[in-house]
């Protein structure tokens, strides 16, 4: 027995206790949510290959045509290289044999096959292309094959008018593999800092292609730090979309738990709720 502040007793036979629980429903979005997460994770780790890089097989061979001009014409083209190449036309390598160990060094490695064209701007210019670049799409479309990289570089044909020069350099869908987006910025800049500097441009690209070459070997042959870094880029969407899943299914999952605790009560039994 106890005494409420105005001394009348109090006992558990004035007071009632009453206890509610709402009543369960299915969670359904917290299954949705967790087979959507199922479904969208496991097709990002299919479409992840955690193996290392390997050696691209040869390009296969084929015919390779082009539009002849406007009238949609076609003829057959004798211009798409499967081995290590350079055709200088224009004159600028001063030790091609020393570009050429670069590229035969990069081809054994990983199967990209280089290829250095030079050609003067006068070439293109007559040829009817308003800048280098529109000539150059059209004529990688002739000399690529899948497992290319090929470097178009144009020069005037004045040596004394050399202030300056074009390149561009494109690689096939296969080669991409190792000459990524990243791989191929720091390749061009190589070129473009040590030639401003007054490097050779044999020297430039021997440098730029030593630097491609070390960039594959690390894919092919990575240490173990560079594997677990291959991996961690590899699997990055995968463990986003998990994160992102993780959270969204706890909230839901805390928002489902106060939805549902039991509810205690207590008031006097005269209570108009307990009627």
């Amino acid at each position: 027995m106890s005494y409420d502040p105005n001394g009348d007793a109090l006992s558990s036979n004035n007071y009632i206790n009453k206890y509610t629980k709402p009543k369960k429903e299915m969670p359904g979005s917290i299954i949705f949510t967790v087979l959507l997460a199922v479904i969208v994770i496991g097709l990002v780790c299919a479409g992840t290959d955690p193996s290392n890089p390997k050696k691209l097989a040869p390009g296969a061979k084929a015919n390779v045509y082009v539009a002849d001009d406007d009238s949609g014409s076609e003829k057959p083209e004798a211009t798409c290289y499967y081995e290590p190449t350079i055709v200088d036309k224009a004159g600028v390598l001063k030790e091609p044999d020393k570009l050429m160990a670069t590229f035969n060094e990069l081809y054994d490695l990983s199967g990209v096959c280089p290829v250095f064209i030079s050609v003067y701007d006068e070439d293109w210019a007559k040829a009817g292309y308003a800048d280098f670049s529109k000539y150059a799409a059209r004529f990688m479309t002739v000399t690529m094959n899948q497992n290319a990289y090929v470097i178009l570089y144009s020069v005037p044909g004045n040596v004394n008018q050399r202030t300056y020069y074009s390149f561009l350099a494109i690689q096939g869908d296969k080669a991409k593999t190792f000459m990524t987006e990243s791989v191929c910025d720091h390749f061009n800049k190589i070129v473009l800092d040590e030639t401003a500097s007054g490097t050779s441009t044999t020297d430039a690209f021997v440098d730029a292609f030593e630097y491609a070459i070390q960039a594959a070997n690390s894919k092919i042959n990575p240490t173990q730090q560079e594997r677990v870094l291959y991996l961690f880029k590899a699997y990055m969407p995968a463990i986003v979309a998990t994160v992102i899943f993780a959270i969204v299914i706890t909230i839901l999952a805390v928002k489902y738990r106060n939805d549902n605790k039991t509810v205690k009560t207590e008031a006097p039994r005269n209570d108009s709720r307990f009627k």
